[in-house]
């Protein structure tokens, strides 16, 4: 009985072994790698790029995970904006919160292409972000490169019935609205509006006389900040989605699901 027994975990140990071969021999046609038997778990296979079948000696949640190294979509992208490639970490750990997302595909839901973008800078516009204010400095930035790839030399352009200058593209009214709540805006709203620092500061004064949660009734965060910028006093009244992604190739932390 003992030999019998012994005999047959040799036979289970070889079966094992050659269903875990099953999937260390298969390679597939998209991940163009083989596969390893291990947890379905998304933190034990990168990606979640699995196949059911290959490891049938293991338990159910084992599955024939492939780890393929095709992240050089991410480290061979060269983002035109942030001047830089990019590299696959967690967004918690990008730096001021400019990635990409799907050039990772290999990697964790939470793993994106990630930009080293300088603290405030932002297209060809130079500095962004250096004015206090309610608008925090990466949603400021994100709101220059959408409006008009943080362009200081832009001018003025028509833009639904009447003109909108700046890298911030302000109007008119908008300005006049905003001297209502700071004497720092200069005397004329074009050579204030195309200055970058006298454009952001319009667009503070703006925002502390529109965007608060008084008005609100809420504490408005970047999502509000770009609405009322773009819609006006009372921009957060409409909830139809705005993509920010659609405009610009430039992801802001706070700004991903945003934007005209």
């Amino acid at each position: 009985m003992k030999v019998l027994l012994t005999f047959l975990v040799v036979v289970a140990a070889v079966e094992a072994a050659y269903q875990e071969n099953a999937c260390s021999s298969y390679e597939h046609s998209d991940y163009g790698c083989t596969g390893q038997c291990m947890d379905n778990g998304a933190t034990a296979c990168p990606g979640g790029n699995t196949i059911s079948g290959l490891c049938p000696q293991q338990a159910n949640h084992v599955k024939c995970c492939f780890t393929a190294d095709s992240d050089t979509e991410c480290t061979s992208y060269n983002h035109p904006t942030a001047g830089s490639v990019g590299h696959c970490i967690d967004t918690s750990s990008c730096p001021n919160g400019y990635y990409i997302s799907g050039l990772c595909p290999t990697k964790a839901a939470g793993i994106k292409c990630c930009f080293d973008k300088p603290t405030g800078t932002c297209g060809s516009g130079g500095g962004v972000g250096t004015q206090p204010g309610p608008v925090p400095s990466d949603c400021m930035a994100c709101i220059c490169e959408v409006e008009s790839n943080c362009n200081e030399n832009i001018g003025c352009r028509w833009d639904v019935n009447s003109d909108s200058c700046g890298p911030f593209q302000i109007k008119n009214d908008y300005y006049s609205d905003a001297k209502l709540m700071s004497n720092n805006l200069g005397t004329d709203w074009v050579s204030c509006t195309t200055e970058q620092e006298c454009a952001e500061r319009t667009v503070q004064a703006y925002m502390s006389r529109y965007a608060t949660s008084s008005r609100i009734g809420y504490t408005p965060g970047c999502e509000e900040f770009a609405r009322i910028h773009n819609g006006g006093p009372n921009g957060t009244s409409t909830r139809q989605p705005m993509a920010i992604g659609a405009r610009s190739p430039l992801v802001c932390d706070r700004c991903e699901e945003i934007m005209l």
